[in-house]
C-alpha cells in the first residue's frame, strides 16, 4: 500500500498566506502579527471542507519576514521572527477536528531572503551550503517533532539546480547540498507515515530524490499535466495549480484576480485526473484578513457539486 494513497482520487486546497500579502482595500494593511492574530481558523478550515478539499496545504513561512509557528531553532538564529500566535498549529488541530489532512509548505533555500536571514543561517558561507543545511534540517526536524501526527505531509520548495533559475541571486548550488537520508529522517520525525514532496521548479513534474512519496507537481497556471500509469510506480501523482492570482496576492492592493479557468475546463480536467487516481491541490488566493477569493471559492464549490463529492 502506498503511503500517499489517501491523496488518490481527491483534491485539496492550498493558500499562500505570507506576510507580504496585499490588502483587499487601500490603506487596510496589517503587520505580521496582526495578520496571524486576525486569522479565523475555524472559518478557514470549514471553507476548505465546504469546497470538497480533503487536505490543507499551508506555509510555515516563505523566505519573507517570518514564520507562522514557533520554532526554537529558527528563534535561536533569528530571534523574534516567529509570530506570537501559533497559527499553523491551530490550523493543523482544527483540520484534524474537521476530518481533513494537513500538509505543510517549507522552503529549502535562503537565496532570495534578506542579508539578515542569509547570514543568520549561514547561507553565504559556501556553495555547498553545508552550514545552512545543518541548521535548516534542525529547524525542519523541530516542526516535524512538534506537530507529530498532526502533520501528514511536507511540500518542500526551492529544491533547485540554481544555474537554471535566472531569478535567484546566486547560481553555484544544487541539490547535492542535501544529505538525503538525514533530511528524510528529519522530515518523518514524529510520524513515520508522513509523506514528502520536493519541488525542483514549475512544470518540471519530476522528482529530486527517490524517497519522495508523492509528486510536488507545481503546474503554475496550466491544465496540461495528467496522471501516469500507476502500475509502473509506487509514487502518488499530484499537481499543484494556482487558480487565480499568481500563487499569492502580493502584487497590488484590491480584489484578487478572477479564476483563470472556466467551470467546464476545471471540471473536465479534475474528473479526468481523479478517475486516474491522481491528486490535485488548488491554490486559492487569500487576503491579509484570512478570507479567500470569493469567486474562486464559489467555483470550487460548484466543482464539488458537479463531481458529486
Amino acid at each position: 500500500m502506498r503511503k500517499a494513497d489517501w491523496m488518490a482520487g481527491n483534491y485539496g486546497i492550498m493558500v499562500h498566506f505570507v506576510p507580504n500579502l496585499k490588502p483587499r482595500y487601500s490603506g487596510g494593511g496589517l503587520d505580521f502579527n496582526q495578520m496571524a492574530d486576525g486569522f479565523d481558523v475555524k472559518n478557514f478550515v470549514s471553507e476548505v471542507k465546504a469546497m470538497g478539499g480533503k487536505w490543507i496545504l499551508f506555509p510555515f513561512g516563505q523566505n519573507i519576514i517570518g514564520y507562522w509557528s514557533y520554532n526554537a531553532v529558527i528563534e535561536k538564529y533569528l530571534p523574534g521572527v516567529c509570530s506570537k500566535r501559533d497559527l499553523v498549529l491551530e490550523i493543523a488541530i482544527e483540520a484534524k477536528r474537521q476530518g481533513l489532512r494537513f500538509i505543510a509548505y517549507l522552503h529549502t533555500s535562503y537565496d532570495e531572503c534578506t542579508e539578515e536571514f542569509r547570514n543568520a543561517f549561514g547561507w553565504n558561507l559556501s556553495s555547498d551550503k553545508k552550514v545552512f543545511m545543518e541548521r535548516w534540517t534542525a529547524a525542519m526536524r523541530y516542526y516535524s517533532e512538534k506537530f507529530g501526527d498532526l502533520l501528514d505531509g511536507w511540500w518542500f520548495d526551492a529544491c533547485y539546480r540554481s544555474k537554471e533559475k535566472s531569478f535567484l541571486k546566486t547560481h553555484d548550488w544544487d541539490n547535492s547540498r542535501f544529505d538525503e537520508d538525514k533530511w528524510f529522517e528529519a522530515a518523518r520525525a514524529g510520524n513515520q507515515n508522513r509523506i514528502t514532496a520536493m519541488c525542483d521548479g514549475a512544470n518540471q513534474m519530476t522528482y529530486v530524490f527517490e524517497q519522495e512519496e508523492y509528486l510536488a507537481g507545481e503546474s503554475s497556471r496550466t491544465l496540461e499535466f495528467y496522471p501516469w500509469d500507476y502500475d509502473s510506480t509506487e509514487k502518488q501523482w499530484h499537481a499543484l495549480i494556482c487558480t487565480d492570482c499568481f500563487w499569492g496576492h502580493c502584487e497590488r492592493e484590491g480584489e484578487i484576480d478572477p479564476p483563470k479557468f472556466t467551470d467546464d475546463e476545471m471540471c473536465e480536467y479534475t474528473k479526468t485526473c481523479l478517475e486516474k487516481r491522481g491528486a490535485i491541490t488548488w491554490n486559492v488566493g487569500i487576503y491579509q484578513d484570512s478570507t479567500m477569493a470569493e469567486k474562486t471559492v464559489a467555483q470550487i464549490k460548484r466543482l464539488k457539486e458537479r463531481l458529486g463529492i
